[in-house]
């Protein structure tokens, strides 16, 4: 508006309406129109229409220009001409009047048209500052958000990361008693073979001795087969080789079932690596044969896959969790049977666990996967174990679905894509 306000100053200034290089040609044409010499000046007595030597003709006529209401100058006319016509002289006031307020009207618009320019110019200029420094903040705000959420993500992981590992370490816990108890099994007759082989040792030893001292002594041959009786080599030379087999056989037994529990229990095992499912299925029914404290046939349907690129660790854990759901509901049921079935059908691994165990109420159905919900007597569980299957399938892209019927059963289907 500073345009505009300056012009409204200036519209008394007559300069600016009526420039010199244009009033010369002006003044020639009013004056024909008028039929008469006049002169125009301002308030302040320049000369702005006209010459100086007309002021020595006989001007005695004057009229008072104004421009809104205030006077900008005035016309004076030479009166030296006979029955001058007055209509003359206001028609040449009313018309410069006119050119003025014309002039004036059009350097209003012009300064108008500028200042609003300008003022969209500056407005322009203030609100792309404005979202300059707004992008800036949002900017800020997305980098401090994208690190407060990468710090919530690793306490959220680390949260999920002890989940499991206390979910692990539960499991690892029930499974100890039954499996130091079968391992107890090998161990207990290795020891006996051991002793046994040492008593054999022994006599060998001893026959081995009295051996040479017969020999020595050149005494009859018959005091070696009553020796051999009384020792009873030919059992022990039968017998010691399938003692060692025996032995072989327990360690190697041992063996399986330690490296079947360690690779169940490998809690930092959360790497990417191709694995089978199959084996990793056996895996963990392996660890459960170990107990000899349940008597559940688990059966198997397991046909070929492929390998999965997946987190081992923690699939071993959610298989085992809904296993271990299935024993559960079999605790009472008098022919308890688990059957799990695999297949590879549309670039997605199947998983089928199926029990005829006391199955979960209808009511119930939608809350298993709910964090600590359990029906299971108190002390009992701890109400992650599908929780944690379900977070875990998630990782893998995949999808779990429970379906039970009350006295029925359950079946748990799984679902992995192979990507």
């Amino acid at each position: 508006m500073k345009e505009l306000f300056n012009v409204l100053e200036q519209h008394r200034n007559l300069d600016v309406l009526i420039p010199n290089k244009d009033r010369e040609k002006l003044y020639q044409k009013l004056k024909a129109l008028a039929g008469q010499s006049f002169y125009f000046i301002d308030n302040d007595n320049n000369i702005i229409l006209g010459e100086d030597n007309n002021k020595k003709a006989n001007y005695n006529s004057k009229i008072k220009l104004k421009l809104d209401n205030k006077e900008i100058g005035t016309i004076v006319i030479s009166n030296n001409k006979k029955n001058v016509d007055d209509s003359k002289e206001k028609a040449l006031a009313d018309i410069l009047t006119e050119l003025l307020e014309s002039k004036l009207r059009y350097k209003l618009s012009e300064a108008l048209h500028i200042d609003t320019v300008q003022l969209s110019n500056n407005e322009l200029k203030n609100r792309n500052k404005a979202l300059l420094e707004s992008e800036n903040r949002y900017k800020q705000l997305a980098v401090e958000l994208e690190d407060k959420v990468q710090s919530q993500v690793k306490l959220i992981e680390q949260a999920q990361r002890k989940l499991y590992t206390n979910e692990k370490l539960s499991a690892v816990g029930q499974l100890a008693a039954g499996i130091a108890h079968e391992i107890n099994n090998p161990i207990g007759f290795i020891s006996s073979n051991i002793n046994t082989a040492i008593d054999y040792l022994y006599n060998i030893c001893e026959f081995i001795e009295q051996t040479h001292e017969i020999k020595q002594s050149k005494k009859d041959n018959n005091q070696l087969q009553e020796l051999e009786k009384q020792y009873d080599i030919n059992f022990i030379l039968d017998d010691f080789p399938s003692l060692m087999k025996q032995c072989l056989e327990g360690c190697k037994r041992i063996t399986v079932i330690v490296s079947d529990l360690k690779d169940f229990s490998n809690i930092d095992g959360s790497d990417w690596e191709p694995r089978d499912m199959n084996h990793l299925l056996r895996t963990v029914i392996n660890v459960y044969k170990e107990d000899t404290t349940n008597n559940v046939d688990i059966q198997l349907e397991l046909n070929a896959l492929p390998e999965l690129e997946c987190q081992p660790g923690f699939l071993a854990q959610a298989f085992y969790n809904i296993i271990n759901n299935s024993i559960s509901a079999l605790a009472k049921q008098e022919n308890p049977v688990i059957t799990i079935h695999t297949e590879f059908l549309n670039e997605t691994i199947k998983i089928i666990i199926t029990d005829n165990g006391i199955g979960i109420p209808h009511e119930n159905l939608n809350q298993v996967f709910v964090p600590f919900f359990t029906t299971k007597e108190i002390g009992e569980g701890t109400g992650l174990g599908l929780t944690v299957c379900r977070d875990v399938i998630d990782i893998h892209k995949g999808t779990i679905q429970v379906i039970s019927k009350e006295n029925v059963g359950t079946r748990v289907k799984i679902n992995l894509p192979v990507l």
